[in-house]
């Protein structure tokens, strides 16, 4: 007598925020077909409909680094600017309407990228030879110049590596005002093991994040600074440990250059002994200052300054966009990303005044003729200070942080989790939050200037 057949495990659905996503090539609606020739590029951007739909049928190619499965449909929402690029050729098919839709072989950037790629690998070869670090690459440019997606396609190419090349490279992502790695206001480092999701984020590992709190380097120079320090402190520590990563190097994504900011850069680079600084679409007096800087003595001796064109894929995001950006990257650190599913369906707590201990980093106000002659302005500017709940908090993030003392905030704190302030009750000395935990571990939290609010 046969056995009888084990049914089938239901397929696990996967729903957006406008319905069940297409999980195979029957389920898209209208498909159009297109085809990328070898050495092309295809660039999209969605607009005004909710979402796209991709499938590879064919060939090969990738998004920003990320090689495309023929397993998948790859679903785009609203606001995504997309651009794939096929070494060989490909067949795609295209579900939807994307407001702006072409081809170009006119632009080979993508060439030079992987060049330099080959060149960082050549290093991590030597690194693995000799038993010494890997290159530590620090990517320069002003806004809208392409620093995020350039640092995502070198990491993801490192991360592609196999076999005994396997490499674990650290990003460091220092762009608070629009970061990939938590909220804005933070700077973060995690290990990168494996190529990013063309639909999602990147794949956190052994995550740290630090506090900074504003969106402008000018908002508090003294703190930025003293974060950009310990953080570099941080993942020397790390590399020490592990010496894969070591090898692999640190590939740092810098905020916004703005001209007669080298004091950034050098600070940055001194912290993180790099020796790579990639200037994107910069002219070349920033290479100039920067040899002819007081404190270049201090960097690395084989500093390397590299000119790299800016990709034509890049757009330009307006002041709008970029806040827009900011949202939602608070938006999926409370809720979950939207074509994540389950959805994450955070905690509303309401706790008295006397429970918590806010704090406020940094007093960037301070004159320094009112401070003691023995009092270092740049450590009040840095220092953890409490301050009172108030009704001009709602709406505004908290980090949550892993110490119990607003004096360890600066040496040993870091950012665990946030918290969307909902309310603040001055008579009854209540302030109700959404989080997502379902208890706060600490107590200090710290308040920042970045602003949410639920639609």
């Amino acid at each position: 007598m046969m056995e009888p057949v084990p049914p089938m495990l239901p397929q696990l659905e996967i729903h957006g925020p406008h319905g069940k996503l297409p999980a195979f090539a029957r389920d898209l609606r209208n498909p159009e077909a297109h085809t990328i020739d070898a050495l092309e590029e295809m660039r999209f951007e969605v607009e005004s409909t909710s979402q796209v739909h991709v499938w590879m049928s064919r060939g090969q190619a990738e998004i920003f680094g990320s090689e495309l499965s023929t397993d998948r449909i790859y679903t785009f929402l609203k606001g995504s600017k997309v651009s794939i690029w096929s070494w060989t050729s490909c067949n795609l098919q295209i579900d939807g309407s994307p407001d702006v839709l072409y081809k170009t072989k006119e632009s080979r950037v993508m060439i030079t990228y992987f060049n330099f790629h080959n060149c960082l690998e050549q290093h991590r070869d030597d690194a693995v030879r000799n038993d010494t670090g890997g290159p530590r690459v620090l990517v320069v440019g002003g806004a809208n110049s392409g620093r995020s997606t350039f640092c995502r396609i070198l990491l993801n190419y490192a991360a592609r590596m196999r076999g005994e090349e396997r490499r674990n490279p650290l990003f460091v992502d220092l762009d608070f005002s629009q970061p990939d790695l938590a909220v804005p206001g933070t700077l973060a480092c995690c290990q990168f093991d494996r190529p990013a999701d063309p639909m999602y984020d990147y794949y956190f590992h052994r995550k740290y994040v630090l506090p900074y709190g504003e969106i402008s380097p000018e908002d508090n120079v003294e703190l930025l600074h003293t974060q950009i320090k310990r953080l570099g402190d941080i993942v020397e520590k790390r590399l020490e440990k592990d010496k894969r990563a070591r090898q692999s190097g640190l590939i740092i994504n810098s905020f916004a250059w703005k001209p007669n900011s080298y004091q950034h850069i050098i600070t940055i680079a001194k912290a993180f002994k790099v020796n790579f600084i990639v200037g994107l679409d910069i002219n070349e007096k920033f290479f100039t200052q920067l040899r002819e800087h007081p404190d270049k003595s201090a960097l690395e001796p084989d500093l390397q300054l590299v000119s790299m064109p800016k990709s034509g894929g890049v757009a330009e995001r307006s002041h709008d966009e970029r806040k827009a950006h900011r949202e939602g990257r608070v938006r999926n650190q409370i809720y979950g990303h939207p074509l994540r599913s389950p959805k994450q369906i955070p905690f509303y707590h309401e706790v008295d005044f006397s429970e918590i201990m806010l704090c406020k980093l940094g007093n960037k106000l301070i004159n320094k003729d009112l401070l003691p002659a023995n009092v270092d302005l740049s450590a009040v500017k840095a220092a953890a200070v409490p301050i009172q709940p108030s009704k001009y908090q709602v709406n505004h993030v908290l980090y949550l942080t892993n110490v119990d003392s607003p004096d360890k905030v600066i040496t040993e704190g870091c950012v665990i989790g946030y918290l969307l302030v909902k309310k603040v009750d001055m008579q009854t000395k209540k302030i109700a939050f959404s989080t997502n935990f379902e208890t706060l571990p600490k107590k200090v939290l710290l308040v920042t200037s970045i602003q949410y609010k639920d639609d």
